[in-house]
C-alpha cells in the first residue's frame, strides 16, 4: 500500500497527477452556552464546514481529566457520540457528572488504517444543580 502526501506519485518511473484534498482548517461552530446545567434536556448541535469525500469525520466527548493525547478512528469507542460534519448532544445524556468536557472532532483517511489527518476541540462546563436551588415545576 502506498500512501499519496503530494500531488505527484512515481513508482518505477511511472508518475501519476492526481488532486489531493486535505480538510481545511477545523473549527467547531455552535450556539450552545459554555456553561450548562447537567439537568438540561435541550440538543446542542457543533458543527464544522462540510467533510471532504476523502476523510472520513468523527465526534468524541470526554472529561478534560480523561482526554488522550492522540485520537484513532476505531479508538475510545463509549465516547464516540457521531460521525460526519455535525453532532447533535444532549448533555444530560452525555455527562454522567459535573466537570469540564471536551468535544472534539478528527478527521482520518477514508480507508485502513483510517490515518489521522488533523482535529479540533470545544470545551464545556457541565454544573451540577446548587443544593440550595429551589426547583419550581
Amino acid at each position: 500500500m502506498v500512501t499519496a502526501r503530494e500531488a505527484q506519485l512515481c513508482i518505477n518511473q511511472a508518475c501519476v497527477t492526481f488532486p489531493i484534498v486535505k480538510p481545511g482548517p477545523c473549527t467547531i461552530k455552535t450556539e450552545a452556552p459554555a456553561q450548562i446545567c447537567i439537568t438540561d434536556e435541550n440538543e446542542y448541535f457543533y458543527s464544522t464546514d462540510s467533510t471532504p469525500s476523502q476523510v472520513n469525520q468523527r465526534w468524541w466527548v470526554f472529561l478534560k481529566e480523561d482526554m488522550p493525547k492522540s485520537l484513532q478512528y476505531n479508538s475510545f469507542a463509549d465516547h464516540v457520540v457521531g460521525d460526519g460534519s455535525d453532532v447533535g448532544l444532549v448533555w444530560h445524556k452525555v455527562a454522567p457528572k459535573s466537570g469540564t468536557y471536551v468535544v472534539v472532532t478528527g478527521y482520518f483517511a477514508k480507508k485502513a488504517p483510517y490515518a489521522f489527518q488533523g482535529s479540533c476541540q470545544v470545551q464545556v462546563q457541565v454544573v451540577d444543580i446548587p443544593l440550595n436551588t429551589i426547583t419550581v415545576r
